[in-house]
């Protein structure tokens, strides 16, 4: 495993993880709802569909575009948006500079997990209830990745994904909320600044700007972790 690989397991990530990206908890309720006929599932599956494709560009405000935002929550998520977009832009500096191969040994998305998630997204059963739907991803013991449900709804004629449950964002996780907005805070301009460094030719070989990166991402990590753990009063209400 690259370094690369094992940093972004370790970070990006574990991000993803431990604030419950991709996850939201639902009431016994919803999960009692008939299944929707195929072609409805289908229809409103292609919310996640169209919120990779925009991931993978980079561009936020296409990111944004794909979800539906409460306004309570607008700041919060546009944080970890911007994060993700810095993250799919320097990813795309670096395979543009040393090409695909070096630069998927240390900018790679996660050893295989993201793909994975990706196809359990795929083969995973949605619930269709009028204007919004369940998508249930199912557990994948080989990567050790959760199950969990992503919240759909409908925006005029086309599907979106509800923000706040996309990330997890609910009332009972402000700490954690706080958590992931203050790392993708920190990442973002890291992942700026080595976009635009790699792009200069600042660096020789893809373990060179790897190397730049994770010295100023652990860097980053370690001054979060010194910090006294705050949770923001005025959010998640």
């Amino acid at each position: 495993m690259g370094i690369g690989k094992h940093v972004y397991d370790e970070g990006f990530m574990v991000m993803v993880k431990r604030c419950g990206i991709l996850m939201v908890v639902l009431g016994a309720a919803a999960m009692l709802v008939a299944p929707a006929r195929a072609d409805e599932g289908a229809e409103a599956k292609k919310a996640v569909d169209a919120f990779v494709a925009a991931w993978r560009t980079g561009d936020e405000k296409a990111i944004l575009g794909t979800l539906v935002v409460p306004a309570a929550r607008e700041e919060d998520i546009r944080a970890v948006v911007e994060s993700m977009a810095a993250i799919s832009r320097l990813q795309d500096a670096a395979t543009k500079k040393f090409g695909a191969v070096s630069a998927a040994d240390y900018f790679a998305e996660g050893s295989g997990q993201f793909e994975t998630r990706l196809k359990g997204i795929k083969e995973g059963p949605v619930k269709v209830m009028g204007e919004s739907a369940i998508l249930t991803i199912p557990a994948d013991e080989t990567t050790k990745t959760q199950g969990g449900t992503i919240i759909l709804v409908k925006s005029g004629a086309t599907w979106k994904i509800e923000g706040a449950s996309l990330f997890n964002m609910t009332p009972e996780r402000q700490k954690e909320t706080a958590e992931l907005v203050a790392f993708s805070g920190k990442l973002t301009p890291i992942a700026n600044q080595m976009k635009k460094e790699i792009v200069e030719g600042k660096y020789a070989a893809a373990v060179d700007a790897y190397q730049e990166f994770f010295t100023r991402y652990t860097a980053a990590l370690k001054e979060m972790d010194a910090r006294p753990a705050t949770v923001p009063a005025t959010r998640g209400k």
